[in-house]
């Protein structure tokens, strides 16, 4: 996950935990004051995913609706039903 609304997407998608290692190690690089900046940010860009969504939390995203569209809508029509 490079940002939150990366991890906004694959919680939509059905995911349970995301990774964000290599940006977290990033900032690392950069001291202690830049994660936690990062973290801020990220946070704050989940928060507004969820809210854009009409959820109350990250975890609601699940349940949210979506629209898929594009070469992954035709990759999911591909698989058929039960997808």
């Amino acid at each position: 996950m490079r940002n939150g609304l990366d991890a906004a997407r694959a919680l939509s998608l059905g995911a349970v935990a995301v990774g964000v290692g290599r940006p977290l190690l990033e900032q690392a690089m950069l001291g202690s004051g830049a994660v936690q900046d990062w973290i801020g940010i990220f946070a704050h860009q989940l928060r507004s995913a969820a809210f854009l969504a009409g959820v109350s939390s990250a975890a609601s995203l699940r349940s949210a609706g979506r629209i898929v569209s594009g070469p992954t809508r035709q990759w999911l029509d591909e698989l058929g039903p039960g997808r």
